[in-house]
């Protein structure tokens, strides 16, 4: 029987000697220092890196001081789905009504069906040059 079978036979398969304590106490120190310093490191380059940042920006504009200070509420817009269907539904009403565009100019919208109608039964204008070009 070797001295190694003999060693594995006696001891049950396990170290029969503790670590030292005093190295790993000093593992654990230097470890714990090491993350000291790399925070204090990161610390100190994320304040550097936002005054460079902080220095490049661009002056606020003068108009922007007359501003209040509050801006009224709410700020944001409530229901978006609403106002879009609202949005489509006063587009439909102009695509599909007679109105008056201006009024003071004789100019009128009408549908777009009524559009297509009418430009299918008299064709689109034409200049009274043109014809002859062809020709």
């Amino acid at each position: 029987m070797s001295a190694h079978e003999k060693h594995n036979s006696t001891n049950g398969g396990y170290e029969t000697q503790d670590v030292s304590p005093r190295p790993a106490a000093e593992f654990t120190l230097m470890l714990i220092l090491l993350m000291v310093f790399a925070m204090a490191l990161m610390w100190g380059l994320f304040r550097y890196l936002d005054s460079r940042h902080q220095a490049a920006q661009p002056p606020e504009h003068p108009m922007a001081e007359a501003l209040p200070a509050e801006l009224p509420e709410p700020r944001l817009q409530p229901n978006p789905p609403a106002d879009l269907q609202a949005i489509r539904r006063e587009e439909q009403e102009q695509l599909t009504s007679y109105g008056w565009v201006d009024r003071q100019n004789g100019v009128a919208r009408i549908p777009v069906q009524r559009a297509m109608e009418i430009l299918t039964a008299k064709g689109l204008p034409t200049r009274a040059g043109s014809q002859e070009a062809r020709k």
